[in-house]
């Protein structure tokens, strides 16, 4: 059995879209005799289980959702340069990438400060887009005042969200935590000992032959 945390979405591993999000709306159950046996002998662990699946639900949607207001922040600030300085719209921006390595600015000790591409005088002075990397991977291609901005805008993130995304790590380790106990017992009390011909409590479809 896989541990349950994998369903748990990493504040320091998040996606790059989107559509990555959606395996984080649900929470796959049990194969249907083990499911089956923990409805039916071992009521504890499955209420135990189906309160935490819950907790993971709301923990994911919640992370989900500071994503996507995070997105719609920088959406917003982009919006707001370009129309103030008429501006071209960025030749390269990779949203969801800035947000991701913000959160791992804020939780991972020795990740690096953003930089720029070294870009030459005649770029600069023709006000060619320049580019803003983060460990190497570009974050945004555009004119100097947007790329500017972008990196404001890190800052501020980082300073300004730092206790709400500790918090959603600190909540992450929590439940990662109590799934691991949860597939522990399972394992012990269900798995194993189905596995050495041991009885195990409840009836599954195996057991009355469907």
């Amino acid at each position: 059995m896989q541990g349950l945390d994998k369903v748990i979405l990493d504040p320091r591993d998040l996606k790059e879209n989107y559509r990555e999000y959606i395996q984080f709306f649900r929470i796959e159950k049990f194969s249907k005799y083990l499911q089956q046996h923990l409805e039916s002998g071992y009521p504890k662990i499955y209420e135990n289980y189906s309160k935490w699946a819950e907790s993971v639900r709301l923990f994911n949607r919640h992370l989900i959702n500071f994503i996507e207001n995070s997105v719609i922040e920088l959406d917003k600030l982009i919006e707001k340069e370009r129309n103030e300085n008429n501006l071209p719209e960025p030749e390269t921006l990779y949203k969801y990438r800035i947000i991701n390595d913000c959160f791992k600015k804020i939780l991972i000790f020795w990740f690096p400060n953003p930089e720029y591409s070294k870009p030459t005088f005649e770029k600069l002075q023709n006000n060619e887009p320049i580019e803003l990397k983060w460990q190497g991977a570009t974050l945004i291609k555009a004119s100097a005042v947007l790329c500017i901005k972008i990196e404001e805008f890190i800052k501020n993130f980082v300073d300004l969200k730092k206790e709400e995304v500790w918090k959603f790590y600190e909540d992450f380790e929590n439940l990662k935590k109590k799934g691991n106990e949860i597939i522990e017992e399972i394992k012990i009390k269900i798995v194993d000992r189905a596995k050495y011909g041991g009885v195990i409590k409840g009836k599954c479809g195996a057991c009355v032959g469907d």
